[in-house]
């Protein structure tokens, strides 16, 4: 159980059993981690800058959440009582994936819009409005979890953790509807119903003049990140439901990695390139090669 008074080894070193670390962590994957999300930060910045996709600016700031929150996690090391500390890191940590799934939606819709929107399930402009509302159901509900372990830690740890189960929860089961979605509208957009007005609409050329004809890649991108942040989501269901007693390699491994993975396909695989810059929304994006 979690002291809030500082416990100390016979050599004078913090007892970190006794922290909501459950056992000592190392500041230098933590510097590691800080580094790599600074760095996907500047690249997310420069990408958008260059390509003008304001649509992505939630994943920027996903990533700096995530170097903000591992940063904040050098200072709990060093001050490991300290459960306020602990929580604010648990926070942005917590809240990061959150802002990079709703790029993730945007994205999403912005590939109907721009490949045929007529084969699309859904609206591609309700697509952001629908998962991102959901999101912000997640986001309100984890924010309440970590709000807890802040105010005190110790006593509410337990209760904090099945909120923030619950939001994750909640996350999950968007992220799978999401991924459903995504996997109608590919089927869709690769084979086309022969003799329908969606396969063969050229009411509008210019969208298709916008799309980079490899935007299938594109696609597998966004789905691979999208498995990844709902992998991440699934570990943290399990980490909070073990009271945050799993051991830091499995957090690196399962938690910092998949948001890493996700925010880097983003930016090698941008979607301003294979999109590109469209001042209006085209009807449908007609003479689209789907091959």
């Amino acid at each position: 159980m979690p002291s809030s008074k500082p416990v100390y080894n016979a050599d004078g070193s913090y007892n970190y059993a006794f922290t909501l670390f459950g056992s000592t962590p190392s500041t230098t994957l933590a510097y590691i981690a800080v580094a790599i999300f600074l760095v996907a930060t500047g690249a997310h910045l420069v990408q958008l800058i260059r390509h003008r996709t304001t649509y992505m600016v939630p994943a920027l700031l996903g990533a700096l959440f995530e170097a903000i929150g591992y940063g904040i996690r050098i200072k709990s090391i060093h001050d490991p009582f300290n459960t306020d500390v602990y929580g604010v890191q648990q926070l942005f940590i917590v809240v990061a994936p959150v802002l990079v799934a709703a790029s993730q939606y945007v994205i999403l819709g912005e590939i109907m819009e721009c490949v045929n929107p007529r084969l699309a399930p859904v609206r591609p402009n309700l697509v952001a409005k629908i998962f991102v509302s959901s999101d912000v159901v997640s986001f309100v509900v984890q924010a309440a979890g970590a709000a807890l372990l802040i105010v005190d830690a110790a006593t509410y740890l337990h209760t904090a953790a099945h909120i923030i189960v619950a939001g994750l929860a909640v996350q999950i089961a968007s992220f799978a509807a999401f991924l459903l979605l995504a996997a109608v509208y590919y089927v869709r957009a690769r084979r086309p119903p022969p003799n329908s007005a969606a396969a063969h609409d050229t009411s509008s050329p210019d969208a298709a003049a916008h799309v980079h004809p490899r935007w299938p890649l594109l696609y597998a991108v966004l789905a691979t990140g999208a498995i990844a942040v709902l992998l991440r989501c699934m570990y943290r269901i399990v980490s909070f439901g073990a009271s945050l007693s799993l051991g830091e390699n499995y957090a690196y491994g399962f938690d910092a990695l998949p948001m890493a993975l996700a925010l880097f396909a983003m930016v090698f695989v941008h979607p301003g390139f294979y999109l590109g810059r469209r001042s209006k929304k085209p009807a449908v994006g007609a003479d689209l090669e789907l091959q």
